[in-house]
């Protein structure tokens, strides 16, 4: 071997030596045990706009936990894409179990977590489900992160009230959420109640919008997502259907509010003035919950682990997750209940000027 390309060598050795001192501290090799997170979110597709914001959210919250050189373990989210589609959420949870070495899962909607919660429970693995519903609860494994659904319903019977609403349309896709919620509010409303069923797939609106129109409503009550939800509210316009209307969550269903303007929301939080700032907008969607859950399930581990460096059994970091039982996090306060339901407060918000502003 020549000099030359001996020198080559050497120069190669010392930059590779040299990057490798400087590496930043999150390449280092970490001597802490792993603990994964498997999280199943739309990236892709027609709720894309929301997963990828709850991915940041995720992110932030593990960064914030790996920081901490006290902790015992280093956290690491391994996402998947599931399209807003069932199927292909209950094949993504298989896989990502079958690999192994998954410690909980992290699931949007309550499609997603009616397919992974027998699942999770049958693996014994923590379930962190963005859902208000009850029947995903297992009182073990499975959590909900939402306010559940019977605030929600208390929200809107309290705006009808106060509008003194006789005539009220509910207009409300026919899925999880909102089917626990359309179980309990027509019986909690004053006056005459009519509903207006909405299901994935349909995409003409037109004898809908105005048969509520005729029947001349004095508040609409509404959940829908998109697609649907711009096509209806398209629709209602083009007939001229001008009637307070009040939407479950509407910051989570849209991220462009120029169609609603004057519509009310009973809204889940948005996060705090600081959450809101580092997630760099305004409408923050879901993922001040998604950050808040991943923060309490690392508190639960840690406490769970004690003086032990080996990941603790899902029942331990379970019964601790509930021994927290209030959590002050970025959604502001969450009280965490024996079934596994975290809870926290609604507000009323109104669309002004293309801007959410609370009113209640």
């Amino acid at each position: 071997m020549n000099k030359k390309l001996l020198m080559i060598i050497g120069i190669i050795a010392a930059v590779a030596a040299a990057l490798f001192a400087l590496r930043p501290a999150y390449m280092s090799a970490d001597p802490r045990p792993v603990v994964r997170i498997g999280v199943i979110l739309p990236l892709t597709g027609d709720m894309a706009f929301m997963g990828q914001s709850i991915r940041r959210g995720i992110n932030m919250a593990i960064d914030d936990i790996n920081k901490n050189p006290e902790k015992k373990f280093v956290y690491r989210a391994v996402f998947d894409d599931n399209q807003h589609q069932p199927k292909q959420t209950i094949s993504i949870a298989s896989r990502m179990i079958a690999r192994g070495k998954i410690t909980a899962m992290v699931t949007m909607f309550s499609a997603s977590a009616y397919a992974t919660a027998p699942l999770l429970a049958q693996h014994r693995i923590i379930g962190l489900h963005g859902t208000p519903v009850r029947d995903v609860l297992d009182g073990v494994y499975n959590f909900t992160i939402m306010p559940p659904s019977d605030d929600a319903v208390s929200g809107f019977a309290e705006f009808a009230r106060k509008r003194n609403a006789q005539r009220i349309a509910i207009v409300f896709h026919l899925a999880g959420t909102t089917l626990e919620i359309l179980d309990a509010l027509p019986a909690s409303l004053p006056g005459e109640v009519r509903r207006f069923d909405v299901n994935h797939g349909v995409r003409d609106f037109g004898m809908m919008v105005r048969q509520i129109r005729e029947w001349r409503p004095d508040l609409i009550i509404t959940s829908v997502l998109p697609p649907e939800l711009n096509i209806i509210t398209r629709e209602a316009y083009l007939q001229q259907l001008s009637v307070p209307t009040i939407h479950f969550s509407l910051p989570n269903a849209t991220d462009d509010f120029s169609l609603f303007e004057g519509f009310y929301s009973l809204s889940y939080s948005q996060g705090s003035d600081e959450f809101i700032e580092r997630m760099g907008r305004s409408n923050t969607f879901f993922a001040a919950y998604y950050y808040d859950a991943v923060r309490i399930f690392a508190a639960a581990v840690e406490r769970a682990a004690g003086d032990s460096d080996a990941i603790p059994p899902a029942e331990e970091i379970s019964a601790e997750i509930k021994k927290i039982r209030i959590h002050d996090g970025a959604v502001g306060r969450i009280d965490i209940t024996d079934t596994g339901a975290f809870k926290s407060s609604f507000t009323i918000d109104r669309i002004e000027n293309g801007q959410l502003v609370t009113v209640q």
